[in-house]
């Protein structure tokens, strides 16, 4: 069993709590109680509410610390990590694969409340300085060039029967890429230790180098040791030039990373994604321009997805454009993106172009953390929210045969080819999911 200092980020959390300014926490509280709604329903058997979408859904027992357990979220918690299932909490699955359970990395792993208490503790102090220097010129790319993408794998080769990461690492190695870009996640919280040895220190790097978006994990402890790792004299991130955004280009393709967390609210956990902040110069969207003015396809890469998941009450779910989704597709001239992959949410996907405005729209985010089949275990649970061919062309619902109660995680590869492009998903193993080989 792997050991866990609940009673010393119990401490922490409340501590930062009473640090915070009264007006402070009551604007915080709401966004606590929402994730803790969906900790309640989880222990009743219940879906999660959807609202989750733009919360971060990892938060559902600091709520719970911080009024001292009195609706027993986090004793039961510990009582499924600890073997006693009279106690435990029931394991269910939302409309997006994620898993309400108690194992690593599922979102009532008592570890997430390390990330919780760092949260706290960062509200109070200034966030870490944000590179607002345009590049000069873009980092130069192949005619032909191999782009490996994965979303959410920072969870480290972590302990369990598989371990995605590293079979995902051992399969984007396999296929020798040019570049290897994160798009954003490195758990628990993005600290030092975390982004060390979790990422910086196993990524798979690509021959001509590796790049890393920002994140809300990341940003949880007000970004340094993100853009530290970015700066390091070692850093196999170095082609970003100390940046949180950036581009690679060729005759034919730019493809420009975007950080959407920095700007995130932070009293929102810094999950719903944000190029800027009104009254800060919009330093992102500008960078962006000049890579319309070139006049080529243009692929955009961010953390956060540009679609929220809608629940209208009923089935099927649908998917709607959000404000990060607005930023770029109203502040650029229509047509101007062909592409935008994404991570953050933890599913793989292929969106059909009139979800995003015409825009070919990818979620990536299924590189590392654990996720599942909507109604496993037979309980009823709906159905995935991707099942709908309105919105979703593919997605990548192929089961472990191990462990048939989790999907397989995986990655995303771009090939470029003059001006035209392949793209692949893959699951960990290797095996090729879309698009689908012909029968």
């Amino acid at each position: 069993m792997r050991p866990l200092k609940i009673d010393e980020h119990s401490r922490r959390i409340k501590a930062a709590w009473e640090k915070l300014p009264l007006d402070q926490r009551a604007r915080i509280m709401p966004v606590l109680e929402t994730a803790h709604r969906a900790a309640i329903a989880s222990l009743e058997g219940r879906i999660p509410p959807t609202d989750l979408t733009t919360v971060g859904n990892h938060f559902g027992l600091v709520h719970s610390v911080i009024t001292d357990d009195r609706d027993g979220v986090v004793s039961g918690a510990l009582s499924r990590f600890q073997g006693k299932p009279e106690k435990a909490v029931e394991v269910c699955v939302d409309a997006e694969g994620v898993i309400w359970g108690t194992g690593q990395y599922e979102n009532l792993d008592p570890g997430w409340l390390e990330a919780g208490a760092v949260w706290l503790e960062h509200l109070i102090l200034p966030k870490y300085a944000f590179n607002e220097t345009i590049p000069e010129k873009n980092t130069p790319m192949p005619q032909r060039a191999r782009i490996a993408l994965a979303g959410d794998w920072g969870t480290g080769f972590c302990e369990g029967r598989t371990v995605p990461s590293a079979r995902v690492n051992a399969a984007i190695e396999n296929l020798k890429p040019d570049f290897t870009i994160h798009l954003g996640d490195v758990y628990y919280a993005g600290t030092e230790e975390y982004e060390q040895q979790n990422f910086a220190t196993i990524w798979p790097k690509g021959a001509q180098g590796a790049l890393a978006l920002n994140s809300n994990h990341e940003m949880l402890p007000g970004g340094k040791p993100y853009f530290e790792a970015l700066k390091a004299a070692d850093s196999p991130f170095s082609v970003q030039d100390r940046r949180s955004f950036f581009a690679l280009e060729n005759d034919n393709w730019v493809v420009a990373g975007l950080d959407s967390a920095y700007y995130a609210d932070e009293e929102s956990l810094y999950s719903p994604g944000s190029l800027y902040e009104e009254e800060h110069q919009q330093v992102q969207m500008e960078f962006l321009k000049k890579q319309v003015d070139k006049g080529k396809k243009l692929i955009v890469l961010t953390h956060h997805n540009p679609l929220d998941l809608q629940d209208h009450g009923q089935e099927p779910y649908t998917f709607e454009v959000n404000d990060l989704g607005h930023q770029v597709l109203d502040g650029l001239p229509k047509n101007s993106v062909s592409y935008w992959y994404w991570g953050h949410v933890h599913a793989g996907a292929v969106y059909r172009p009139e979800a995003l405005g015409g825009v070919l729209g990818r979620c990536c985010g299924h590189g590392g953390i654990p996720w599942a089949p909507c109604g496993w275990l037979g309980k009823p649970n709906g159905r995935s929210a991707f099942e709908n061919k309105d919105y979703v062309e593919w997605w990548a619902n192929t089961p472990d045969k191990d462990m048939p109660e989790r999907l397989l995680n995986g990655f995303a590869v771009i090939d470029l080819d003059g001006p035209n492009i392949t793209e692949r998903f893959f699951d960990e193993r290797g095996c090729l999911g879309f698009p689908a080989a012909p029968r």
